[in-house]
């Protein structure tokens, strides 16, 4: 289900009405809102060519799953996206739009024996994932992030540590690839070349900060003679990916499967409870958060002021039925 609309970006719209419980939106299809932003340069604070951009370069991804996907920070979200017609702000279409013209140009200026944006095919109990890594050499996975706030401190986002392990993870497990444009081939086979370190590239208004995840380990120092702690590089074995992302990836195939129906419980059969017998349980409401239900959970779950899971039943759910202009 492709995305049907925009909110109404003419200075003529009420700003008082957008984002009230609710109240829906007046919005307008996306072949209106081109011909309109062409016909008048009052009509909105956008022009046609970043309009037409920014929808030429919009991604639909149906029911591809995706490491995005399931490190996002509303998986209700990700799936009424990909199963409902669905309207959106043009503020949440530009913001990936401007990571991918940053993108564009890290991908033209990449070194010519690393791979750049192609993408990566594994099966995990007979489900297909892939992956997407902005950068990927023989030594170091790098995936860019363009953002007004970098961390403050010398470690990244979760979130975004969580993606690039399992990145990695899906690139030395490689099944198949995409190829960028101009590519025939790779400059090396991931499977056989697994990288050391995995960073995340923070590239904010002002400033870039490269953050390496590491943990702390003990290493023999020559000049002392004796072990001290340090920071090293650490990409995250499989066991502890699969343990992170199996219940994850599981939850989400099954909500894709069953939408609009909440979805089934997944049952780890590999994980016995020692004292009772029984296998360990994973619901979406306790993966999620909130109850079990499409409808946004609110703060203090969900503090995205803009979620798409927000809009859904007698909130601002306005696909197919909103007030057109």
């Amino acid at each position: 289900m492709p995305l049907v609309g925009v909110v109404d970006p003419s200075h003529s719209t009420s700003e008082r009405d957008k984002g009230m419980p609710g109240v829906l939106p007046p919005w307008v299809t996306v072949e209106e809102s081109l011909e309109r932003v062409q016909a008048s340069v009052k009509w909105a604070p956008w022009t046609f060519e970043l309009l037409s951009a920014m929808y030429a370069e919009f991604q639909e991804r149906g029911d591809r799953i995706t490491s995005s996907a399931l490190v996002s920070a509303c998986p209700r979200a990700e799936v009424m996206k990909r199963k409902a017609d669905y309207v959106d702000e043009l503020s949440n279409i530009y913001v990936p739009f401007r990571g991918t013209m940053v993108h564009r140009t890290m991908e033209y200026h990449a070194d010519e024996n690393a791979i750049a944006e192609a993408r990566f095919y594994t099966t995990i109990d007979g489900i297909q994932v892939s992956c997407s890594p902005d950068l990927l050499s023989t030594t170091v996975l790098d995936d860019y992030k363009v953002t007004e706030t970098p961390p403050m401190y010398n470690y990244p986002y979760v979130h975004h540590k969580e993606q690039v392990e399992f990145n990695a993870y899906v690139a030395r497990h490689a099944e198949k690839w995409d190829l960028p444009k101009g590519r025939t081939s790779l400059p090396f086979d991931p499977r056989e070349h697994p990288v050391k370190a995995v960073r995340v590239i923070y590239l904010g208004p002002k400033f870039v900060k490269v953050l390496v995840i590491e943990k702390k380990e003990e290493v023999f120092d020559g000049k002392t003679g004796k072990f001290k702690k340090t920071q090293v590089p650490f990409v995250w074995p499989d066991k502890l990916v699969l343990k992170v992302f199996r219940p994850r990836l599981h939850i989400f195939k099954n909500a894709l499967d069953s939408y609009p129906e909440w979805p089934e419980p997944w049952v780890d059969v590999e994980d016995i409870n020692k004292k009772t017998g029984e296998p360990r349980v994973y619901t979406a409401e306790e993966l999620w958060g909130g109850e079990p239900e499409w409808r946004c959970p609110g703060p203090p779950i969900c503090n995205l002021p803009n979620c798409m899971a927000r809009r859904h039943v007698n909130r601002l759910m306005w696909p197919k039925g909103g007030t057109k202009r």
